[in-house]
């Protein structure tokens, strides 16, 4: 009789060793019994991953036991911030600004002080809308005078021709109008010609939207010289103007730009991004781009986003050093450009695009899209190399239908946590919303790591927890870190150049970091404890404190919330001309989540505002005086305060001229429009008729605004000066007789068509807006708007 086996006798598993001894069979003990009995087992499953030097015997850890300690988390943490912080100091370093006294010694520089009292002169002058005084007469004559003088002092190897076309007016980019004047002042007095023409257009109207570009470009003498274009804009004040659209294509523009600018600051996301209409703006880039087929480079201040188009857009939130980094920007590349001998044949460089972003502060990556397709395809290679050479260490010894399953079911715990995670987010701010406390992170974003981190965090974690296999959700968390990283981050091509296949914001990728690490650490429940009370407590901080208030009206950083008011008289017609209603009052348009219900408390006017909903039901466009059409989708949530009825300088009328059948479908109405610098113009067709051509232009939009199972179209009209007379036309066509003539229907159906014309076919509506005269603001207006409190800004007209 055989000595007895322990129990807990190993058993190593190698069918692929030859070795001179077999194996002992595995031992089994029927415990009720006490007997020891062996059992043969006939087939060993394959492994998935074998490796001669695997053994059973060695000693097993506790993974619930074994990780990293919980202050390592901290740590890291504390890294990450402390490394964002300092690249946030660095990118914000901007260049010494050079004075006047500085001339002599820097030849050839651009000068801040030149360019700043160029901006003072420009914004003391005080808002110029297009067709106001201040921008039509004003800023022009400055512009002008200032032109003149350059011309004067230029040196005699240059030759600069200077032009004034009327069409929409001067200038609304202060910053800019300012640094193009003090390069041209540069470039005039150098001794060196350029090889090719430089064009400085200084335009207004970019909020009309963008006149005075499509002005320029479709109708001046010099725009078919341009074989390229620099574009300035402005979304914010201070800071580093970016590039963030480039092309179409001719990828050598950015190719200049990198080698000529001193301080370069690009990145393609923010052009992927800009041009899918996630953000509702524009610039001239477009209008050059697409009516005068000209490639360019498009470059915009984006920091303090909080001062866009308020009152505290002033000098004091633009410092110096943002002008001299433009300026030294600027002129560098016009330099270069002006010499290239791309710009003499553009057409043989254009193939291609560029791929573009800083990896640090005056150091940008670029290469073509074909490259970023490799590198892309490379990298993630290496991921699924490395995933496969982590998974034979991780299922060692595992069958291959083991380590499947394990590898899917974590990878799906990884994913689920992820949608929890969103869910729990979205359940959160509808919470906040419901306690009106959306939005409180505006004026603290730091607010957004405890609301909306923090509980992605623990959702993802609490599902790992359960899982329990953490070597599996690392392996899955961090591969998919990785094809994010080759998507967003280090090869932006599938972002810029490639396609729009989605989207993260900073949050989910900080997630994506924060997640391998935390699952590693030892005491996991201490980290969701700790982690689910930072949460908890700036929930409490955001609903129980004045932390939670979205705005502020701190004159060193405001963070103000935009208010947009009207004060409109309006009159509705019949379709025989005879008047139905008129009324006066105040339009109030939501243009955040808390409009206009944050004031209703401070001011009684607006706690009686009545809601338009009911009226969009019956009226083109809710009735509304709309100055955009991007107004329109909003509407049903605006609100009408009865008030008295404004001043009106300058009366705002329509009146039908003629009315002629062009063909037996054909019908054109001639209109003569009257009113302010700014009119508003809807036109609505009712069915069975359609709009086919107006005076506008020659092509229609490809399909009108949907209003009432309508369609409906807005046309923003600007003129230089008050009270000029605008004539138009519309065409329509009779639908009936155009389908019927197919049908050999003809008499019939036009019979049908000019009955059907006898009644009308179109709502139309024209309002005047009166930005900038101050005699259009009645008293009480005035009165109503300083009830307003410091931290909303107010924007208003008649």
């Amino acid at each position: 009789m055989g000595s007895r086996a322990p129990v807990d006798a190993p058993f190593l598993a190698a069918p692929w060793a030859i070795t001179p001894l077999a194996p002992p069979h595995p031992l089994s003990v029927d415990l009720d019994r006490g007997s020891v009995r062996q059992r043969m087992r006939l087939e060993e499953p394959e492994r998935l991953f074998s490796n001669q030097h695997y053994d059973d015997t060695r000693p097993k850890q506790d993974v619930h036991r074994s990780g990293l300690p919980l202050y390592s988390v901290g740590l890291v943490f504390l890294t990450w911030f402390v490394l964002f912080w300092a690249e946030k100091t660095v990118s914000n370093n901007l260049p010494t600004p050079l004075k006047l006294q500085d001339k002599e010694s820097h030849p050839g520089r651009f000068i801040t002080e030149e360019a700043w009292s160029h901006l003072h002169h420009l914004t003391s002058f005080g808002p110029k809308p297009a067709g106001s005084y201040e921008n039509e007469v004003l800023a022009v004559d400055y512009l002008t005078r200032e032109i003149n003088f350059i011309i004067q002092s230029a040196n005699p190897r240059q030759r600069i021709l200077f032009d004034v076309q009327k069409t929409t007016g001067g200038s609304d980019d202060g910053l800019n109008c300012a640094v193009m004047l003090e390069v041209l002042r540069v470039l005039s007095q150098s001794s060196t010609p350029l090889q090719h023409n430089v064009i400085f257009l200084f335009n207004g109207a970019e909020e009309s939207p963008l006149k005075a570009a499509h002005g320029f470009i479709t109708q001046h003498k010099w725009a078919k010289e341009i074989a390229a274009f620099i574009n300035l804009e402005a979304c914010g004040a201070g800071g580093k103007e970016i590039l963030f659209q480039a092309g179409p294509n001719h990828p050598w523009l950015v190719k200049l730009y990198v080698e000529s600018a001193p301080h370069p600051n690009a990145l393609v996301l923010a052009e992927d991004i800009f041009q899918s209409d996630l953000i509702p703006s524009d610039t001239d880039f477009r209008v050059f781009r697409d009516f005068g087929n000209i490639p360019g480079l498009d470059f915009a201040h984006a920091m303090n986003g909080y001062v866009y188009h308020t009152k505290y857009d002033n000098m004091d939130a633009i410092p110096r050093g943002t002008v001299q980094h433009t300026g030294d920007n600027l002129l560098a590349l016009v330099q270069r450009l002006a010499s290239s001998t791309e710009l003499s044949d553009p057409q043989q460089h254009a193939a291609g695009r560029e791929v573009y972003f800083n990896i640090w502060p005056r150091t940008i990556v670029h290469y073509s899209e074909e490259a970023g397709v490799f590198l892309n395809i490379l990298f993630i290679g290496l991921s699924i190399y490395t995933a496969l050479v982590n998974a034979r260490v991780i299922f060692a010894g595992e069958t291959r239908k083991a380590a499947l399953w394990q590898l899917t079911l974590g990878c799906g715990v990884v994913g689920a946590g992820w949608l929890h995670g969103i869910l729990t987010n979205v359940m959160i701010a509808l919470i906040l919303d419901a306690l009106n406390r959306s939005m409180t992170w505006y004026s603290r974003p730091g607010l957004i790591f405890g609301l909306y981190y923090c509980p992605t965090l623990v959702c993802m974690m609490a599902l790992m927890a359960i899982y329990g296999n953490y070597k599996v959700v690392v392996l899955c968390s961090t591969h998919s870190k990785v094809w994010q990283c080759v998507d967003r981050e280090l090869f932006m091509v599938t972002r810029g150049t490639v396609g729009r296949p989605g989207r993260l914001v900073e949050v989910g990728r900080g997630m994506a970091h924060g997640v391998p690490l935390i699952v590693l650490v030892k005491d996991r429940l201490k980290a969701l404890g700790i982690i689910s009370a930072i949460f908890l407590l700036t929930v409490a901080a955001a609903t129980l404190t004045p932390l939670g208030f979205p705005y502020g009206a701190d004159p060193s950083q405001p963070t103000p919330q935009r208010i947009l008011t009207f004060h409109v008289k309006r009159t509705f017609y019949s379709a025989e001309g005879s008047v139905r209603l008129q009324d006066s009052g105040y339009f109030l348009f939501p243009l955040d989540r808390h409009s206009p219900d944050s004031v209703a408390q401070l001011i009684p006017e607006v706690s009686n505002a009545r809601n338009v909903a009911d009226d969009c039901d019956t009226e083109l466009f809710c009735g509304l005086p709309v100055s955009s059409a991007r107004m329109v989708s909003l509407l049903d949530s605006s609100s009408w305060i009865p008030a008295d009825a404004p001043v009106i300088h300058i009366a705002t009328s329509l009146e039908l001229m003629t009315q002629t059948m062009l063909s037996v479908k054909v019908r054109r109405l001639t209109f003569r429009a009257k009113g302010p610098e700014n009119m508003g113009l809807v036109v609505s067709v009712v069915p069975n008729v359609e709009l086919v051509r107006w005076s506008f232009e020659a092509d229609l939009p490809a399909q009108g605004i949907k209003w009432l199972d309508r369609s409906a179209y807005f046309i923003h009209y600007t003129s230089g000066s008050t009270g000029t007379a605008w004539d138009f036309w519309l065409d329509f066509e009779c639908l009936i007789v155009a389908k019927s003539l197919v049908g050999k229907k003809t008499k019939a159906m036009v019979c049908k068509c000019r009955q059907m014309y006898q009644e009308p076919i179109i709502d139309i509506a024209l309002s005047g807006h009166y930005f900038s005269d101050k005699r259009n603001k009645s008293p009480h207006f005035s009165e109503f708007l300083n009830k307003y409190p410091e931290w909303a800004h107010v924007t208003a007209w008649t």
